[in-house]
């Protein structure tokens, strides 16, 4: 069988995905592609483009063309024959398909463009191939997205949504074959927006197009239906952080293997929401983005990407940061334990060749690395079955506790049972395995047991069930002495499924290191070890507390991650709740030792509308 090559032409259409479905009207046939230009010649952004076509072999005569299941047929019109890149079988059914890269036009991946052809009789041997361009009709939308402060207006990245009104479906932007391309992501309907600027093109209908961008924005939004029309979205922050950074701790792509999310793709997915900084934590592997990062026009200036990895034990997950690829070995080496015997203290003695422990925040820079070590989710991740998509754990959501370090049998941790202070071999105790040591002679190093990490991640994605249950654990250990500071992280491998940012850490690093392009790793890293940082997924805080009668002027309120020394364990606290207007806001609670001591009702005229 011969294969129809795809356009050699730059392909000016910026998708993660193009799908065509071809097939022969009769038994004499051949599979074509479609090369997307607009009429006027501009640049397409983005188009939700699944397209499925039905010609004769004599002649390039279009009998139907659907585009996300909408006949599209009178929008089409032939160009003529192009040459093109080489179509690969993968499966004996007839599909097949092409990589178009860079020298195609096209910049987000996977770049993968599906083919398949009914009929493989008497196909023709020369490579012909149809060109077609889109007139502008049904809903065509070309849309501008800014930032309004004050008199002036500035494109920004934002993400957005594309809404189905009434009977009108909402568009699918993930890749027609989910199964092998986007196995998490079978259906998204919103676009990651790197210049605020583009085209949309859709099928016959009425929609709403919503902006959004992360928790310190307001929205907008604003109705089209079928024609052409140019619209302005207007966005404001309307929530200031001075002196915060809002970071995201935990973050996959491509390079994990249970990602495939590329580079650029995962970059503009944090561009559009409003993150200060992400720390790329693959699987095993460091990831280095600034390569992409220069693509980016202005990327830098929005988002600073630190290199990490997530150690990925058979007991355990571990985030760590900074690292060089050069050093993932070592991580990997630290992978080889009995989880009874030394377990994860070996990759904290490890790393403690590379690594210095964080200082206070505003010693004096000493020029070594100062890095950190985060438990990912103690007790699991909760599966979610993939629509469309094989699941082995069945059609209902389960808790996947064998990447747990707490909940591993191996570990035998019991959360109704202290943890005691040392091991003792000649005692089996309850919770004696998380204060076993590493056996490993690290010279200069002073050992650390299975508890020798900075942070524990209590909130990671959006299973609020599974962040109870660690949250009491961490205030377990709190009220045992065993202070590790708390973080909540997105751990994305995704776009849609698993939201970028969502939650996210806002960390104090003090005024003037409070962007993307002036906060440093050892800024960052010191605020996070001191416990001056919070989790959130929408209502941004001001937390202080002072002893009562002290005055403001003659005493300086302690904040977060500060000890405060008061008479009689009394303290007076000041919790200040500001959130966006879409971000619902409805009571504060306080705890003390672990219980819930106060409930305050927040009114409506306190959120910043």
């Amino acid at each position: 069988m011969v294969w129809s090559p795809a356009s050699s032409s730059p392909v000016r259409a910026w998708l993660p995905v193009i799908a065509l479905v071809a097939m022969a009207a009769s038994g004499e046939g051949r599979a074509a592609i479609l090369d997307v230009i607009p009429a006027d010649g501009e640049e397409i952004q983005q188009v939700p483009l699944v397209v499925g076509v039905l010609f004769d072999d004599d002649s390039p005569v279009v009998i139907t063309a659907l585009l996300n299941g909408t006949d599209i047929t009178a929008l089409l019109q032939p160009l003529g024959r192009r040459r093109g890149v080489l179509l690969r079988p993968v499966a004996p059914s007839g599909e097949a398909f092409a990589e178009i890269g860079p020298e195609h036009g096209l910049v987000e991946g996977p770049n993968i463009l599906t083919f398949r052809a009914i009929s493989t009789a008497n196909v023709l041997d020369d490579e012909r191939t149809v060109s077609f361009r889109l007139r502008p009709a049904e809903v065509r939308v070309r849309y501008t997205i800014q930032e309004m402060n004050g008199p002036s207006r500035r494109e920004l990245p934002a993400r957005l949504h594309v809404i189905g009104l009434g009977d009108t479906s909402s568009p699918n932007f993930s890749s027609s074959r989910p199964e092998i391309f986007a196995p998490r992501d079978p259906v998204r309907n919103f676009i990651n927006s790197l210049s605020g600027r583009g085209s949309l093109y859709l099928p016959r209908g009425w929609y709403r197009l919503l902006a959004s961008r992360g928790l310190r924005y307001s929205t907008a939004s604003v109705e089209v239906g079928p024609g052409q029309r140019d619209v302005t979205l207007l966005l404001r922050r309307v929530v200031q952080t001075p002196g915060e950074i809002g970071v995201d701790l935990h973050v996959h792509s491509l390079l994990s293997a249970d990602s495939s999310i590329p580079l650029r793709m995962r970059l503009a997915s944090f561009l559009a929401t409003d993150v200060d900084a992400f720390v790329a934590s693959d699987h095993n592997g460091v990831t280095d983005y600034s390569a992409t990062m220069q693509t980016i026009p202005g990327g830098s200036a929005r988002l600073a990407v630190f290199s990490g990895a997530e150690a990925s034990f058979a007991v355990g997950h571990w985030n760590v940061w900074p690292l060089l690829p050069a050093e993932i070995e070592l991580v990997r080496s630290a992978r080889n334990f009995w989880p009874r015997a030394e377990s994860p203290a070996r990759l904290f003695d490890l790393m403690a060749t590379l690594l210095d422990r964080p200082r206070a925040p505003g010693d004096p820079e000493t020029g070594s690395r100062e890095g950190l070590i985060s438990l990912n989710h103690p007790l699991g991740i909760v599966q979610v079955p993939v629509l469309g998509a094989a699941d082995e754990f069945g059609s209902e959501p389960r808790l996947n506790e064998r990447i747990g370090y707490l909940s591993n049998p191996n570990v035998g941790y019991d959360p109704q049972q202290p943890v005691p202070a040392t091991f003792d071999p000649d005692s089996r105790r309850p919770n004696d395995s998380l204060r076993r040591t590493s056996s490993l002679p690290v010279a200069g190093v002073e050992p650390r047991d299975n508890l020798g990490f900075d942070l524990l991640e209590i909130y990671n994605r959006n299973d609020y069930g599974l962040y109870l249950r660690a949250r009491d654990i961490w205030f377990s250990w709190l009220n045992q002495g065993i202070r590790r500071f708390a973080v909540g992280n997105s751990d994305t491998h995704t776009l849609s499924l698993i939201r970028p940012g969502m939650p996210r850490n806002m960390v104090a690093v003090g005024p003037g290191q409070d962007t993307a392009q002036t906060i440093t790793m050892t800024a960052m890293n010191r605020a996070l070890a001191a416990g001056r940082s919070y989790g959130t997924t929408g209502p941004l805080l001001e937390v202080h507390a002072r002893r009562p009668g002290a005055r403001w002027r003659d005493e300086k309120p302690v904040g977060l991650g500060g000890t405060l020394v008061t008479p009689r364990g009394r303290v007076l606290l000041s919790v200040t709740v500001r959130a966006a207007p879409w971000v619902p806001v409805e009571e504060v609670r306080l705890f003390v030792n672990g219980r819930l001591t106060t409930r305050r009702h927040v009114p409506v005229f306190h959120l910043l509308r």
